[in-house]
């Protein structure tokens, strides 16, 4: 028989375990374990642990090679009835059970007493003591006091379940934390021009021009990529089937000039947001300048200077890595 006394040093006892910041979930059971053992004067005792739908495993015993040990919750065993029946279960001599006749051979006594340890209308876990010292039997306060000690260790678990849990979706929030991100980064590096590594397209009706800004920009170290149209029907089809960065463009060119062609690029979702560097004589200054304040980013007189080209090709590839943020968020809307 167990005193008031005694039940109330195990649970005592039980409390300073749970409370141990120092041990894991495993440690405090198995402490905890050993406490009741001490209680209910028996030589054996176990926790398990339901696992997912289909098994129970040993997280803690008095017979440590049975740690880790796994039954599957469909066969006939005390502790698989217990979680079925959501019952506690005393069986007085397990010898002469007719329904239990599997009996594994480290145990000594009969008396065997299965407690299920129930949150939320759910077995969470099994206590089983057995191979009572003295007489082979376990009263009615005897099993009392187990399910008192029962509803420390749902505490336990259940604290434990809930730490794991906030862990979890901690790890959780970390992770879509950083996702985001990535995807934050790939977003803006989508925006992102490398003026060494661009892609270039030259619209010229003279092959000479295009040939001339070509060399100009390799030397400047500008553009990995070049394609070159002499019309602007040519240059609208390469735009719309290959990756291009940059624009370089004629304003005055036989049958579709260099105005349509940047009317056409500014009309077209996919396009509009591609730098242009308008291409002009002195004839047509005025022209390209009024179309410079809304339509183009910047403009270059013939002939080509290589410092001027420099300046403005470098200052646009900027312009459009650092949009103002209302552009940057359009921009980003439109993905």
């Amino acid at each position: 028989m167990i005193k008031n006394e005694e039940l109330i040093e195990v649970l005592v006892a039980i409390n300073v375990i749970l409370n141990d910041k120092s041990l894991d979930i495993d440690r405090k059971l198995h402490h905890i374990l050993h406490e009741i053992v001490g209680c209910m004067q028996v030589k054996s005792g176990s926790i398990m642990l339901v696992k997912g739908l289909k098994n129970l495993e040993v997280v803690a015993s008095t017979k440590p090679e049975l740690v880790g040990v796994r039954q599957p919750l469909g066969e006939e065993s005390p502790s698989t009835w217990v979680v079925k029946n959501k019952a506690t279960l005393y069986i007085e001599n397990i010898s002469k059970n007719t329904v239990f006749q599997k009996r594994f051979d480290h145990y000594e006594g009969d008396a065997l007493l299965v407690v299920p340890i129930i949150d939320k209308k759910k077995v969470i876990c099994v206590l089983s003591v057995t191979d009572k010292i003295g007489k082979d039997i376990f009263s009615k306060d005897e099993q009392e006091a187990l399910l008192k000690i029962t509803g420390q260790i749902i505490s336990a678990l259940e604290n434990q379940r809930l730490t794991e849990s906030l862990k979890k979706k901690k790890r959780t929030l970390q992770k879509k934390n950083l996702q985001l991100e990535k995807l934050e980064k790939l977003k803006t590096n989508l925006f992102k021009i490398d003026i060494k590594e661009m892609t270039v397209l030259i619209v010229d009706d003279a092959i000479t021009m295009c040939e001339s800004i070509n060399n100009l920009m390799k030397r400047l170290g500008y553009g990995k990529e070049f394609f070159y149209a002499n019309n602007g029907k040519d240059a609208l089809k390469i735009l719309r089937k290959e990756p291009i960065d940059f624009i370089m463009l004629d304003y005055h060119m036989p049958g579709m000039s260099g105005a349509e062609v940047l009317s056409e690029i500014r009309g077209d979702r996919d396009l509009r947001d591609l730098p242009v560097i308008m291409i002009t004589g002195e004839v047509y200054r005025d022209y390209v300048a009024e179309a410079a304040e809304s339509e183009i980013d910047a403009y270059i007189l013939k002939p080509l200077n290589i410092k001027v080209l420099d300046q403005k090709v470098s200052f646009i590839v900027e312009k459009a890595n650092n949009p103002p943020p209302m552009i940057y968020h359009l921009k980003k809307k439109a993905i």
